[in-house]
């Protein structure tokens, strides 16, 4: 049997929403602290705190990228996410079935502040 089917057929879609939303989350984070690192110009050690946040960056960049490679590798394919205020809509496929989530924006915020401290070794 071919190795993707197999790959298919054992993935389990609640544990890809999760690994979905990890994703979501990660893009959130980068997107969070690329914007807070623009405010480290005025202070008098900006430079240093800049070269620390895109170390920050890229180590979640890098994860980031292992964590889609691994939904690929399961045969998902993200088709597209949807925002508005309250969250994001995602719809996903595995082996041609389309799945929708929905996840919120609130859970969201927890989650990048969490792993920030994790990623600081601040917990």
């Amino acid at each position: 049997m071919n190795a993707v089917l197999e790959r298919q057929r054992e993935v389990n879609p609640e544990e890809i929403r999760e690994k979905i939303r990890q994703c979501i989350c990660l893009e959130l984070l980068v997107a969070l602290l690329d914007e807070d690192k623009l405010l480290t110009g005025p202070m008098h050690t900006g430079w240093i705190f800049a070269q620390f946040m895109d170390a920050v960056i890229q180590t979640i960049r890098d994860d980031l990228a292992a964590m889609k490679e691994d939904l690929q590798s399961h045969g998902v394919e993200i088709l597209s996410v949807t925002l508005d205020a309250f969250g994001r809509t995602v719809k996903f496929a595995i082996g041609g079935q389309v799945y929708e989530q929905r996840y919120l924006n609130e859970s969201f915020r927890e989650e990048c502040d969490e792993l920030l401290r994790m990623r600081l070794g601040l917990k």
